[in-house]
């Protein structure tokens, strides 16, 4: 299957050459136009003329921006016009790669172009606007610090970060009038930045709204806390390759890789027996205690400070796993982020309960039509295809690259990669040359 996809591609870019050579024939007619008569050229176009609406976006980046677009942005963007991943390598020049595409969809409704961060939505939107202004198209920007995002969603075109996006689908759901409402229910086509990070890393990652419960449980969590420091994990028995194949009974057993737990018979007969309990999975008040316990096992065992949090001013903030930064405003759902806060000794605050959940994956198979740019597609080729039956194209550069890129390196076990990291990281920096270690 993958020679397959990879064998095809060939085709797909000659296919591409030749539209390019069309569109680049176009725009020399449009160089002796006036700005004005290029304008009423735009008004007039075939909205199905994919070629010429291409040709007179070129000439217009020509026009504001001092750049000529080069034939491998035209494929890409041609790519992404027919709602498909253009993989382009870094340095490439996506930003301007995407003009294109959203002028030429925009002319069929609502486009989002989705970007990772506050910074890329309000640099890629300040870069392009000039472009749409010249052709009558308004750009609007949401991020974090938008006031009015009702105005800013009713532009053609909007620059919006993954993040806001979801939260404001949520708060839609969430509104009781038609009025509060920013998005409209209005999702045509979008263009996803760095589309395997959001789709395929961030995919099944839950983006919720909380609201505070009317349950306080904080000297709950204060006595089984207690409780929790005087039970044991079970132990793990690993083979020669490092792999856990047993465990010796203990109060509990830990998975650290998904972060839960379980209590095990003795565990159990250890809690009935510490709280004077005949059957502590009886339906009632003993059902949160077997929740809370295992939460607080989980706080203890699973989670790390400065791993997977930190305490800042009597408060737990969590460290984002995709990008290492502070989660300002959030905070575990169903009593963890109060058993951390009792594992730090600081006062439990209320507990928080689930208002309104989406996954990234279900949010963005609310659009019509969906595409996205990132230099690193094709090792998840057959997953875009098989989930959300996106095809990947790989554009070639635009010079020929000099840069190495290695093959992957695999390992057994999570410790030995760990180890070789550490080890690479150590022999590059005794040179002095720079080195971006990432995170997951």
């Amino acid at each position: 299957m993958l020679n397959f996809l990879f064998n095809s591609n060939d085709r797909k870019i000659k296919k591409l050459q030749k539209m390019v050579k069309n569109i680049n024939s176009l725009e020399e007619k449009f160089i002796t136009l006036t700005d004005e008569e290029l304008k009423d050229r735009f008004k007039s176009v075939n909205i199905s003329n994919k070629e010429e609406i291409f040709a007179i976006v070129k000439e217009v980046i020509r026009r504001t921006l001092d750049i000529s677009l080069y034939d491998v942005q035209l494929m890409g963007g041609l790519v992404l016009s027919e709602g498909k991943i253009a993989e382009m390598k870094t340095g490439e020049g996506k930003t301007l790669t995407a003009i294109a595409p959203v002028v030429y969809q925009a002319l069929r409704g609502k486009v989002h172009v989705i970007t990772v961060n506050d910074y890329l939505a309000n640099r890629d939107a300040e870069t392009t606007t000039i472009v749409y202004d010249f052709l009558g198209l308004s750009v609007g920007i949401v991020t974090s610090n938008t006031q009015d995002k009702k105005e800013q969603y009713n532009k053609n075109i909007i620059y919006v970060t993954n993040t806001e996006l979801a939260f404001d689908y949520l708060r839609d759901n969430l509104a009781l009038n038609l009025n509060d409402q920013v998005l409209e229910n209005k999702f045509d086509f979008a263009i996803i930045d760095e589309i395997d990070s959001i789709l395929i890393d961030e995919a099944r990652s839950p983006i919720i709204i909380s609201g505070q419960s009317n349950r306080n449980n904080s000297e709950t969590y204060k006595n089984l806390n207690e409780l929790v420091s005087l039970m044991k994990p079970g132990k793990e028995t690993k083979n020669d390759k490092g792999q856990v194949v047993d465990y010796v009974d203990g109060h509990f057993l830990l998975d650290l890789k998904s972060k839960s737990a379980h209590l095990t018979d003795t565990g159990v007969n250890f809690i009935e027996e510490k709280l004077n309990i005949d059957n502590m999975y009886s339906e009632g008040e003993n059902a949160f205690i077997v929740h809370s316990i295992t939460q607080s096992i989980i706080a203890n065992y699973c989670y790390k400070k400065g791993v997977d949090y930190i305490v800042k001013d009597d408060n737990v903030l969590i460290i984002d796993e995709n990008t290492g930064r502070i989660s300002e405003g959030r905070r575990y759902g169903d009593g963890l982020h109060q058993a951390i806060e009792v594992k730090e000794g600081l006062e439990p605050k209320p507990e928080n309960q689930s208002i309104a959940t989406i996954t990234y994956q279900n949010l963005f198979t609310r659009y019509k039509m969906k595409a996205g740019m990132t230099g690193t597609a094709k090792t998840e080729a057959l997953e875009f295809l098989e989930v959300y039956n996106l095809d990947v194209v790989n554009i070639p550069t635009h010079k020929p690259i000099q840069r190495i890129d290695h093959k992957d390196v695999i390992f057994f076990t999570e410790e030995d990669k760990t180890k070789a990291i550490i080890n690479k990281i150590k022999e590059i920096h005794a040179t002095k040359q720079p080195i971006l270690i990432g995170t997951t």
